[in-house]
């Protein structure tokens, strides 16, 4: 009877086991609350690592990659180091000559001056021979003009005469032209004699036919 639980009464104090329970339910609620609440700061505290993880994970292949670079551009100095190395070498190795390339270029600028000179002589000199042409075309002129102007006086001298000549027939022209019309005039105005005696003269006549028949 002693393991027996006696019924609870209204009024009656609770039994100690009871008390226990509880308390032994409370206890693991307060264990289970810190559980999660550990679990809960565990699962932020994962997060928080995964992405400071991921962050260091990126870093890292940054710093990979700017290694990768340099090591890289490295190479590339070192190749550029080995190319002016050897054309250096070259260059001492051609001395002589590159101490013959100022002069080359002096020679090359005197020959080109030379050259700019000669053209413009050449242009001078056509200048002077189509001067010389011009020249030689005004002396033939002026040669000339004697005889043009002798020609010219001569046919003046003859236009003058033939026109002297052409006003003389005019006025001649002219001169009869006003004899013929006044003959014109008198010829429509007076009868003449010789006329009126041929019309008068076949009146005459008739009778003397007449007394010869």
């Amino acid at each position: 009877m002693a393991g027996l639980r006696r019924p609870f009464c209204p009024g009656m104090p609770p039994d100690r086991r009871t008390n226990t329970m509880r308390e032994d339910i409370a206890r693991l609620s307060a264990n289970q609350e810190a559980v999660n609440e550990r679990a809960t700061s565990a699962v932020k505290a994962a997060q928080q690592i995964a992405m400071d993880l991921h962050r260091v994970m990126e870093n890292v292949q940054l710093e990979v990659r700017g290694v990768g670079d340099r090591m890289a551009t490295a190479e590339q100095v070192r190749r550029l180091e080995d190319r002016v190395t050897e054309v250096d070498r070259r260059v001492m190795e051609h001395a002589p000559a590159v101490g013959v390339v100022p002069g080359l270029v002096a020679k090359v600028e005197a020959l080109e001056k030379a050259a700019a000179r000669a053209d413009a002589l050449e242009k001078t000199a056509a200048r002077v021979d189509a001067l010389e042409k011009k020249a030689l075309v005004h002396d033939k002129t002026a040669e000339d003009l004697p005889v043009v102007t002798e020609r010219v006086d001569a046919q003046e001298h003859r236009h003058s005469r033939m026109g002297g000549a052409l006003w003389a027939v005019g006025v001649a022209v002219g001169l009869l032209g006003l004899a013929g019309l006044r003959d014109c005039s008198r010829w429509f105005v007076e009868p003449t004699p010789h006329t009126q005696r041929q019309a008068v003269e076949p009146d005459d006549t008739r009778p003397t036919s007449r007394r010869r028949q």
